[in-house]
């Protein structure tokens, strides 16, 4: 339920700040810790991902606390450190928390709490109409006095227009042809025209609000004539006109739910290790568990960016530069910047803010993004799964592998974040901690199971839109 602006505004900012203050100190408690290793290197590169690793870590361990050490030998068939080493790996190696919004749990129905802003009242001659989300409109009249009535011309040149929240002021009633300003009242009653498209204009009285108009020719209904004025604010019964927002906070509620991913080995894998010097299998399985466990949390992840992405416009960029116009694919691809910005603004227009921040993109799409000037390579991750590949101008792109009714190789989708609100993000996930479990049987098999504790919430499906590279060229070896 939404409620009005009380303390719970208060709230939800405090929120945020004992999280992010919880993250801090849990932190410095593992960045020098066997489980922690790397903490501090990937606090360099994003700081809010590493101390929500540390709150995963905590809960991780207070998890195991539940056991003793003989207990977590026998069941999980490994040390304690390195059931936490997995939790670090997994979330460390993912992608997810650099495009979408991660949020550190420390329940299974923990809440988060974000702001919206609303119009509470409907007024004529102001656009805004109660309930609407005032991020979503741009509307000039809604703060003031200011109002104004359209009239769709009628193919004549004779008009009388009455005006709406009486009395209006003198000296403050413009009028506007199809945008133009063609008069203006003189603070006598009359309009003096400005220019020669209208003819001449009178008010009857700054009370009823007639406006009466004269054009030099007749007024076609591809014209919209507006009157702008203002309405005596200090009249003390014109307080119901004035605009009124309200500042909500909604609050969404995880209910974090267990995601498996198991595997398994059999001893005489591990005998092989063990006796040839090819490794310590328990270090090597762990690697590639949190690896897949982080390729995981990353495909599903991309997965629900896409299914969002697709509820909106869709985009397409034609890369044959012949038929565009271009005399090469080089100078075409420049273009590539301008056609998400082109998307940055659609994004604008609808719903009046946030900016592009990320782009997931195929592997054909991501090659033809580095025909840009402005590409820089980023080689800070292995290039396994999705991960990191460059940016493009001052936007982070991650390539992702096809994905089979999700996401293919010329496709992708960009997302977008509000700067000024945290939590005003197209996903946000709740993650808790991990659970591991393994099984021992007599057949000389190991059978286990790696699950991650979690749940995403779609805040707003806008801040997602999927585009396409049609007519990439095609290369056979």
């Amino acid at each position: 339920m939404i409620q009005k602006k009380t303390n719970l505004e208060e709230s939800a900012q405090k929120y945020l700040k004992e999280a992010s203050n919880r993250g801090e100190v849990l932190f410095e408690k593992w960045r020098k810790s066997v489980p922690g290793e790397g903490l501090e290197n990937l606090y360099d590169y994003n700081p809010i991902k590493a101390k929500n690793v540390a709150v995963m870590l905590e809960n991780q361990e207070r998890h195991l606390q539940q056991y003793s050490e003989t207990t977590i030998s026998q069941n999980f068939q490994t040390r304690p450190e390195n059931v936490l080493k997995i939790v670090r790996i997994g979330s460390a190696n993912s992608n997810r928390g650099n495009i979408f919004t991660e949020i550190p749990l420390m329940t299974t129905d923990d809440a988060i709490y974000f702001l919206n802003l609303t119009y509470e009242n409907t007024i004529t001659g102001k656009d805004q109409t109660a309930d609407e989300y005032m991020y979503e409109k741009a509307y000039q009249f809604s703060a003031g006095e200011v109002q104004y009535i359209d009239t769709v011309g009628t193919a004549g040149t004779t008009y009388s227009i009455t005006v709406d929240n009486l009395p209006i002021l003198p000296n403050k009633v413009f009028i506007l042809l199809d945008g133009q300003l063609v008069g203006y009242d003189d603070g006598s009653l009359t309009i003096t025209p400005q220019g020669t498209l209208l003819t001449s204009g009178s008010i009857d009285a700054y009370s009823t609000g007639v406006v009466s108009l004269i054009f030099a020719s007749a007024i076609a209904a591809t014209s919209t004539i507006r009157v702008i004025t203002h309405f005596d604010a200090e009249e003390s019964a014109m307080y119901t006109n004035y605009p009124k927002i309200s500042i909500n906070v909604s609050k969404e509620r995880f209910n974090a739910r267990l995601m498996p991913l198991g595997y398994s080995y059999s001893m005489m894998t591990a005998t092989m290790f063990e006796t040839t010097g090819l490794g310590n299998l328990e270090d090597d399985l762990l690697l590639a568990v949190g690896d897949e466990h982080a390729k995981a949390q990353d495909y599903r992840a991309v997965g629900i960016g896409m299914s969002i992405a697709k509820t909106n416009t869709a985009y397409s960029f034609n890369t044959d530069f012949a038929s565009q116009g271009e005399i090469s694919d080089k100078l075409h691809a420049q273009k590539i910047s301008s056609f998400f910005s082109d998307m940055s603004g659609d994004i604008q227009n609808d719903i009046k803010r946030g900016v592009l921040n990320r782009i997931v993109a195929g592997s054909k799409a991501v090659t033809y993004f580095k025909k840009h000037d402005l590409w820089k390579d980023d080689l800070s991750q292995r290039r396994t799964g999705m991960y990191k590949a460059g940016t493009l101008s001052d936007i982070e792109v991650y390539q992702c592998p096809t994905l089979t009714g999700t996401l293919a190789s010329n496709e992708g989708f960009a997302t977008y974040a509000n700067p000024e609100q945290p939590l005003d993000v197209g996903v946000a996930f709740g993650v808790l901690t991990q659970l591991t479990s393994k099984l021992a049987y007599p057949q000389f098999y190991v059978d286990a199971n790696i699950g991650i504790v979690e749940d995403f919430k779609i805040i707003n499906k806008k801040f997602a839109r999927k585009f396409t590279l049609a007519n990439l060229p095609s290369y056979t070896v």
